[in-house]
């Protein structure tokens, strides 16, 4: 048995294939098998597999009837898989020569990690660098990001062989490994390396691209999920809220900040009822969410202030100190605060 199994899925992907291929097969660490499942192709997929399993034993290539989807082809990559670790690249990104490694090394010295991912390079479709991401890396903290956004990267995945009990579901379709992960969260530890150990590949044949309203359907039934196990069953206005702060792609004004504090407060009070996640790790989310929120409405001066002056979740998250620095500076968009007030607040500028 291998240590790892490597699943590829794979369809239509005789443009990169070969690449993301070469990828596995130069890695540092070589007790693996690589899996490559073909979902029914009508290009040169399979010749070009076949071409590099005449050329490795490490490489075992099976094929579904006819295209059958990407769930169906997860779950029976999956089923098929016999390695100690489950690592996925999928056909068009590629894995750096340490990928492999360091996730065994870090699994091997976590045994309460039952699902690994690392950061990632974004490439474009000529494979031309774009951008990192780190990836939040933080443990306890990934669960309760979870429930706002998706921090795992497909490609970047690898999990003990007992979590493949957990499969991808049919109804999610662009948001299956979202969903998968979040299901895994309620039952094991999940983290990620900042290390970026792969690198991306984002073009039009991306599903997330192709199906991006799709893609917002499926996101709002997964959001559902986790905030009916905080008992929390949402109106539709607030499953907007939630949307809109997980996107964070519309402007903050001092309405939305109070909409959205208003939303939070509620996350908070159901997560003291349940308990669901890590004390000090849903604190820390809440901040950092909050303190987004309102150093984007700082603009609306004197409005944000009051917000800041009698929101009941701020105590929970910020000092005193704190709420008062983030109220004068919401004060000094508005107006030329007191004499005082700008006495005390350079003074403070200068002790930090």
């Amino acid at each position: 048995m291998p240590t790892v199994t490597v699943m590829m899925p794979a369809y239509n992907a005789e443009k990169y294939i070969a690449e993301a291929i070469e990828s596995i097969l130069n890695q540092s660490f070589q007790d693996f098998e690589l899996l490559v499942l073909d979902d029914g192709s009508t290009d040169k997929t399979q010749e070009i597999v076949t071409a590099y399993q005449k050329q490795n034993a490490k490489i075992k290539f099976i094929q579904n009837p006819e295209n059958k989807g990407l769930s169906y082809t997860r779950n029976r990559l999956l089923a098929e898989a016999k390695g100690k670790y489950l690592a996925i690249l999928d056909s068009d990104d590629i894995a750096l020569p340490s990928r492999l490694e360091k996730q065994v090394n870090y699994l091997e010295q976590n045994p309460k990690v039952g699902l690994l991912g690392t950061g990632v390079i974004y490439v474009d479709a000529e494979g031309k660098e774009q951008s990192v991401n780190v990836r939040l890396h933080d443990n306890k903290r990934i669960p309760c990001r979870l429930l706002f956004q998706n921090v795992m990267g497909q490609s970047t995945i690898m999990m003990r062989q007992a979590m493949k009990r957990f499969t991808y579901s049919m109804e999610y379709l662009t948001a299956e490994d979202y969903q998968l992960w979040v299901r895994m969260s309620y039952h094991t530890e999940i983290a990620n390396l900042s290390e970026p150990l792969i690198r991306y590949r984002q073009h039009d044949q991306n599903i997330s691209v192709a199906r991006q309203a799709l893609n917002s359907e499926y996101l709002q039934k997964i959001h559902c999920y986790q905030l009916a196990k905080l008992g929390i069953e949402p109106s539709e206005a607030q499953l907007k809220t939630h949307r809109q702060l997980s996107k964070r792609d519309d402007k903050v004004n001092s309405a939305f900040l109070a909409t959205s504090l208003d939303w939070l407060w509620q996350l908070h009070q159901a997560q003291q009822a349940q308990n669901l996640y890590d004390t000090k790790a849903w604190g820390e989310e809440l901040r950092f969410r909050a303190m987004l929120l309102i150093t984007e409405a700082l603009d609306e001066g004197r409005a944000v202030a009051e917000i800041l002056d009698k929101h009941p979740l701020l105590p929970h998250l910020f000092t005193h100190f704190e709420r008062w620095k983030y109220r004068q500076l919401a004060l000094s968009k508005d107006s030329q605060p007191p004499l005082l007030t700008q006495t005390l607040y350079r003074l403070y500028k200068k002790l930090t």
